[in-house]
C-alpha cells in the first residue's frame, strides 16, 4: 500500500471553484460515484485514532437552477479516523445539517434566509426528522501514477455501482492521492459513495480534503428535479449538488496530552489562588 505518511500535499479550493463553474450548468465535474450501502471498515488494534477539529474543518455546498447558483455551507458536528500500517483503516464523519448556512450574496440577509429554511423543510433536507448526515469510511484506496485506484478489501467497485455519477478525476487527479469510498446517510437514505480526496499526515495532523458533485435524487431530494417528467422550466433546479470538504484531526494522544497540560495548569493556577488567599487570610 502507499504509505500516506509521504504524503504532505495541501488541496486548496480552486479545484472546487471549478466544480462551482460546472454545477452551475447543471452537472458535471468530479462526479462522486453512486452505488449500494456497504460494509463498514473496521480498525485494527494497533492503530491511532485521530480526532476530528470542528473548528479546523469546513464543508462547503453549491446548488444551482437555471436563474444561477447559490454557495453555502454546513458545519462538522465530530468524528474520529483511524490509521494504521500508513493507511485509513476507518472512520466516520458527522455533519450538522441544523447549522446550514447561505454564504453567496451576504447583503441579501432576508432572501438567504428564506433559501436556508427552504433547504431545511421537507422540500429538501427535512431537518426536523433527520438532523445530521453520517459518513462512514468503507474504504480508502491509494491511486496509482495513473490515477487510477487499487482497491483495498471492502471497496466498492465501478461495476458494483448503479448507474449514477460517475467519477472523473481528471480535474483533481495530479493532487488526489486516493479515492475514498463510504457510506452517507443523507435523509434517511444511506448510499455508498466513492470520489477522489487528498490525504496528508503530518507529525500529529491529519488532513482530508475533496472536491465532487453528487446527484441529490440518490437520497429522495427530488424537490424541482430537472428530469421530473411533468417538470417547469422555471422551477427546475439543477439535481447534481457541488461538494468540497476539508478536514483537520488530531492524533489522539496529541489532543489528550494538550487537553491534560491546560486542565495542570488550571490545577496549578487553583492552588495558587487558594495559597495566596489562605496567606491573605492569616495576615
Amino acid at each position: 500500500m502507499t504509505n500516506i505518511y509521504n504524503t504532505c500535499v495541501r488541496l486548496g479550493f480552486l479545484p472546487f471553484l471549478a466544480l462551482l463553474a460546472s454545477c452551475g450548468g447543471g452537472g458535471g465535474g468530479t462526479g462522486a460515484q453512486v452505488g449500494d450501502e456497504g460494509a463498514a471498515a473496521e480498525a485494527d488494534a494497533a492503530s491511532s485514532r485521530y480526532v476530528l477539529s470542528p473548528e479546523e474543518s469546513t464543508f462547503k455546498f453549491v446548488g444551482s437552477n437555471l436563474a444561477g447558483q447559490h454557495e453555502g455551507s454546513f458545519q462538522i458536528a465530530g468524528g474520529d479516523i483511524s490509521v494504521g500500517g500508513g493507511t485509513l483503516q476507518a472512520g466516520s464523519i458527522t455533519v450538522d445539517i441544523q447549522s446550514l448556512a447561505i454564504t453567496s450574496d451576504p447583503e441579501k440577509e432576508k432572501s438567504n434566509k428564506k433559501l436556508a429554511d427552504h433547504l431545511l423543510s421537507e422540500d429538501f433536507l427535512s431537518v426536523t426528522e433527520f438532523p445530521e448526515a453520517v459518513f462512514e469510511l468503507t474504504a480508502a484506496s491509494p491511486l496509482t501514477s495513473e490515477g487510477d485506484s487499487t482497491p483495498d478489501d471492502g471497496s466498492t467497485s465501478s461495476s458494483d455501482q448503479d448507474s449514477g455519477q460517475k467519477a472523473d478525476s481528471s480535474e483533481t487527479q495530479d493532487s488526489s492521492t486516493h479515492t475514498l469510498s463510504g457510506n452517507l446517510t443523507l435523509r434517511g437514505v444511506t448510499k455508498n459513495i466513492s470520489f477522489p480526496a487528498t490525504v496528508a499526515l503530518q507529525d500529529n495532523l491529519l488532513s482530508i480534503q475533496a472536491s465532487f458533485s453528487i446527484d441529490r435524487t440518490h437520497f429522495d431530494i427530488v424537490y424541482g428535479d430537472e428530469n421530473a417528467v411533468d417538470a417547469i422550466a422555471d422551477k427546475i433546479i439543477h439535481n447534481n449538488v457541488g461538494i468540497a470538504f476539508s478536514l483537520v484531526a488530531n492524533l489522539e494522544s496529541a489532543t489528550s496530552t494538550e487537553d491534560s497540560s491546560t486542565s495542570g495548569e488550571s490545577s496549578e493556577d487553583s492552588e495558587s489562588e487558594k495559597t495566596t488567599s489562605s496567606t491573605s487570610t492569616k495576615g
